[in-house]
């Protein structure tokens, strides 16, 4: 009877902390016994999605809802409040202790009559007496059971070849194809910026026609034919927008470059859109020493190419029909300052052209980039028909 000297000296509600823990575990244990079903479902549901559609966080939505079950239930077992006086009713039920504990902690403090004080003194020896493991802890056996069901479907379905991952294979392939297409396309854009030869409406047109690709490929979560079609698209109107009068321009200019040479007395050598401007430098130094008829013939020859100039280079053009006015005037000194002026925007032209080829062979890059993401597409799937098949 050692422990019941002892227990006038211990409050009750020291005495109930032990119980109080006893009850948090009993609780816990029968709230997470009754909700484990429900991660267990949420991740089966997980799988059997996964198993339909391809699902890139499939492994985090499987094992997100166990940790978020273990954090509710030790959650559960630390902050649920659980005050003295409800311990007390508790342990009154469980135990049949005919409420004596809930009377003695209402009664705490006012035990000056001896009643009250014998009162008191009984619910602490009955206290002393009891021990936690008194409380039995209970699980709920049939949602354990559901659980447990739920939870080898769920392995089950891990071990298992998802057909899906084949889909989720060749997405990172191609996303990963793609950045190496984004890595391009600023490249191309740093070299459409720096080109100085391009007309300001050029380099306009085709910086954002780059970066509207560019921002598409960066949206793009490896669709493979989205991607595919972006870059099609986006190539046709690159092309479309350097070969804008690039065609009828270099065929002037060579058309220019022949006559030119004939003239010359050179027919025999391959016209070239960038040896007009030579030409015309090698003819103004000759223009002053060139007899009055052939003047008038150089003339009438430059006033015909300006006139099929017109359209694909008016800036030539006009130098050209400059140049053909001070001939027919005799004014062979404006006529050499109109050949000099014609020949630097020869030159001009021809390096703008040689810029916009160039632009081209890069842009021909882009169709080898596509080239790889369909490759890289195909690929996955011909290792996932493989797998298939073994």
């Amino acid at each position: 009877m050692a422990s019941s000297a002892a227990t006038p000296g211990v409050p009750l509600r020291r005495q109930l902390q032990p119980f109080a823990m006893r009850l948090r575990l009993a609780d816990t244990l029968q709230i997470a016994s009754r909700t484990l079903w429900i991660a267990a479902a949420i991740a089966l549901l997980a799988q059997v999605v996964g198993r339909i559609f391809p699902f890139e966080y499939l492994s985090v939505f499987t094992i997100a809802p166990f940790i978020l079950w273990v954090l509710f239930a030790l959650g559960y077992l630390v902050f649920r409040p659980l005050p003295p006086m409800r311990v007390a009713r508790r342990l009154d039920t469980a135990l049949a202790l005919n409420e004596r504990l809930a009377t003695a902690l209402e009664l705490d403090g006012n035990d000056q009559q001896p009643i009250l004080a014998l009162q008191q003194a009984d619910a602490r020896q009955r206290a002393a007496e009891l021990q936690p493991n008194m409380l039995p802890l209970r699980i709920d056996r049939q949602r354990i059971l559901a659980a447990f069901l739920m939870l080898v479907a769920v392995v089950a379905l891990l071990l298992l070849p998802n057909p899906q991952d084949a889909v989720l294979a060749e997405r990172a392939a191609v996303r990963q194809q793609i950045q190496e297409t984004i890595a391009e396309i600023e490249q191309l854009e740093a070299q459409v910026a720096e080109s100085p030869n391009l007309s300001p409406a050029d380099r306009e047109a085709l910086q954002r026609q780059l970066r509207e690709l560019r921002e598409q490929l960066e949206r793009n979560p490896g669709d493979r034919e989205q991607a595919l079609a972006d870059i099609s698209t986006a190539e046709t109107q690159l092309r479309d927008e350097l070969q804008q009068g690039a065609d009828a321009q270099r065929a002037a200019l060579e058309q220019l470059s022949r006559r030119l040479d004939s003239m010359a007395g050179d027919s025999e050598r391959q016209p070239d859109a960038t040896r007009a401007a030579d030409s015309l430098e090698n003819l103004s130094e000759q223009v002053a020493q060139l007899p009055a008829e052939e003047q008038q013939q150089l003339a009438d020859e430059l006033a015909r190419q300006a006139g099929q100039m017109q359209q694909s280079n008016p800036q030539l053009a006009q130098s050209l029909n400059e140049a053909a006015d001070a001939l027919q005037r005799g004014d062979t000194a404006a006529a050499e300052q109109a050949l000099n002026q014609a020949a630097e925007q020869a030159r001009q032209s021809a390096e703008q052209l040689a810029q916009q080829e160039s632009i081209q062979r890069s842009i021909s890059e882009l169709q080898q980039q596509r080239q790889d993401i369909a490759q890289a597409g195909q690929q996955q799937i011909g290792r996932a028909s493989c797998r298939e098949r073994v």
